[in-house]
């Protein structure tokens, strides 16, 4: 394995999409490629000037991270308790490569465990504690002063004005600040290594032999170093803590080379280690005490209140239908049986509507994994939050019709890239191409214009020459450009539907989609209105076009399939049967774990969805119905999407 394709693997563990290793999904070694030169794209775009090779750390979470959402509900409270809304709880699907929804024949990977009970388990504590925490900093001027504590000077903030509240960054010289202000987490990067130069060093493998150390510090030193940068910072956590330090100096990874430094809670309800979604600080120290790369996450606790609880044969069954979070070395998503011997109560992070933080109670499962012979330990958990038990907890009002019932559709598969090849010749024909050049699926134009077929999703590009005005075009009339270009393509999969802007482009560019139907139905993300297979064409602001992008096109497999009507799934609605999404959070509820004070429904369709969303590819797609609209939770409005199965069973 050369170096690009570990250091790729090792960003998937880090994110949980373990892409590789999918023995049902073909991982398109082209696409991994373009995502790998992205990422240093991206990395390198932000990097700024380099200095001498100090102490060496890469933290692949920087760069990518994954955080899944569920959504539970809190019953009412006493009047003298801490105020909470409905909470985000930070969850993690227990198959590693797994998907996040547990529907169909596609996305049971996540079931491929099954949990069961060895001998018997203590009673599960009919209530338990919900702790209210708070931030210390709030606005973008407290982050000011601490950059500058960090030794920023003249620190500049970067971030889009409708955003800051969401996330900004700071930078100055070698220093960088990630701000996530309504959690209260960031990230402090000290930048004194240049992306390629790391990716040509790590080819070679000499990254320890070129990393100049002026200083020597030893591990008690890398404590005290850590300590004392949190309290000028004035984010040393006033409870008491924990620290562990870890060296690195003789680690077999090339890239660190320093001191690992963590902070804990020693007292608080989220002191057991065995939570990795807890309050956690982390330094890398390097060995000259410059801190290399710092990530906070420590809200302050402020108050407290009691809440009903789930008993552990709720919170099993929960894992055996894909919640919560499994912990085991060398595991691939096999499938295996995990034998429950001991559990205990802890508490991790959750977030509510406002992004206020929580410390939630949580079940962590102990015992044997039994995967084809060999037995290893694992722990599994997840919160231990009561379900909603009436019916319809998100209060759906239905204000739209019903579909036509369609009592059977074909499936479909991601097109083979060999029904796109052959297609190149009318597509530059129709560009009005005069090939220049033209090698294996690439075609080149004498007026610099390029075709080519694309091997990560079996789509094709066609980019025109490069053009510059100063015209602006109004979005109708780009819209209307757009739709007689797109109606006049020689070769379309399928039809298309209603264009819409994307917001890409820039100043420059007019960018439309058009989604592909495939016999009445589009293929869609699981966040509303994302689209999985579409047409993009993007135009110059005097309407000459710039490029042609057919996304992921896709093909009948010739596999029909019955379907429940609209009627029967509007009841599954009402009854708690779905998956849900909201708004622009990523992730997933069941319906039996939403709650809502209001979900208005504005539209019904059948769509089809891939039963691997969280892949680039996905072998399977099944077909939904999908209800969206405005939700209401705790007087905050967004957009939602609830997919209820299609498919009838037999």
């Amino acid at each position: 394995m050369d170096n690009q394709e570990k250091d790729f693997l090792e960003l998937e563990l880090d994110i949980g999409k373990r892409l590789g290793n999918l023995t049902d999904v073909q991982v398109d070694e082209e696409f991994k490629n373009r995502l790998w030169e992205e990422l240093k794209f991206k990395y390198n775009e932000t990097n700024l000037a380099k200095r001498k090779k100090k102490g060496l750390f890469i933290k692949w979470g920087a760069i990518a991270a994954t955080v899944l959402l569920v959504i539970t509900f809190l019953p009412l409270r006493e009047t003298n308790d801490a105020e909470m809304s409905s909470l985000l709880l930070p969850t993690q699907v227990f198959a590693l490569g797994g998907s996040d929804l547990a529907l169909d024949a596609g996305f049971d990977t996540l079931r491929n465990v099954r949990f069961e009970v060895k001998g018997d388990l203590p009673t599960a504590p009919q209530k338990g504690q919900i702790f209210c925490l708070q931030n210390k900093f709030t606005t973008v001027e407290d982050y000011l002063r601490m950059a500058e504590a960090m030794g920023m000077k003249n620190p500049e903030v970067t971030g889009k004005e409708e955003m800051v509240s969401q996330f900004f960054s700071i930078s100055s010289d070698t220093h960088y600040l990630m701000v996530w202000p309504k959690s209260g987490v960031w990230e402090y990067e000290y930048r004194d290594y240049e992306f390629d130069e790391l990716v040509s060093d790590l080819e070679e493998g000499n990254i320890k032999e070129n990393v100049e150390d002026a200083q020597k510090i030893e591990q008690e030193m890398a404590k005290d170093i850590a300590k004392e940068w949190l309290k000028k910072l004035e984010q040393l956590p006033r409870e008491k803590y924990k620290i562990t330090v870890e060296d690195t100096r003789n680690s077999d990874i090339p890239v660190a080379l320093g001191f690992n430094v963590m902070f804990i809670p020693e007292s608080s309800p989220d002191a057991n280690q065995s939570v990795e979604t807890g309050r956690r600080i982390r330094l890398f120290i390097g060995t000259d005490g410059q801190v290399i790369n710092a990530s906070y996450n420590w809200p302050e606790l402020k108050g407290t209140s009691e809440i009903p609880l789930a008993d552990y044969a709720e919170a099993i069954e929960a894992l055996n239908r894909g919640e919560g979070r499994l912990d085991v070395k060398r595991y691939w998503g096999e499938k295996g049986v995990a034998s429950i011997e001991a559990v205990e109560i802890a508490h991790q992070l959750a977030y509510g509507i406002d992004y206020t933080p929580y410390l939630v109670p949580t079940c962590i499962f102990s015992g044997k994994l039994t995967l084809q012979g060999s037995t290893q330990d694992f722990t599994a958990s997840l919160p231990l939050l009561k379900k909603p038990e009436m019916k319809n907890a998100a209060n759906f009002i239905i204000k739209t019709r019903l579909p036509k019932y369609r009592k059977e559709a074909n499936l479909i598969a991601e097109r083979q890239h060999s029904l796109t090849q052959v297609e190149l010749e009318s597509l530059a024909s129709f560009f009005g191409i005069e090939k220049k050049s033209e090698e294996e699926n690439f075609i080149e134009g004498t007026k610099g214009e390029e075709l080519h077929y694309t091997s990560y999703d079996y789509g094709w590009l066609y980019r025109g020459s490069k053009h510059s005005t100063t015209k602006q075009l109004s979005e109708e009339k780009a819209i209307q450009i757009a739709q007689d270009i797109a109606h006049n393509i020689p070769v379309v999969p399928g039809s298309l539907g209603k264009p819409w802007i994307l917001p890409t482009g820039g100043e420059e560019l007019q960018t439309i989609g058009f989604p592909f139907i495939y016999e009445g139905i589009p293929v869609v993300t699981p966040s509303y209105p994302g689209y999985v297979s579409y047409l993009v064409i993007s135009l110059y602001q005097d309407g000459t076009l710039w490029s042609v992008d057919s996304k992921m096109p896709m093909e009948a497999t010739g596999e029909k399939i019955k379907l429940i009507s609209p009627k029967e799934a509007k009841q599954m609605l009402l009854e708690n049967d779905y998956i849900m999404t909201i708004d622009n959070l990523f992730g997933y509820s069941y319906g039996d774990r939403f709650a809502a004070d209001k979900s208005t429904v504005t539209k019904i369709e059948l769509v089809y969805i891939p039963c691997h969303p969280e892949l680039a590819r996905s072998k399977d797609y099944t077909l939904m119905y999908r209800f969206s609209g405005k939700t209401i939770i705790s007087g905050k409005e967004m957009d939602f999407a609830a997919f209820v199965k299609a498919q009838k069973e037999h």
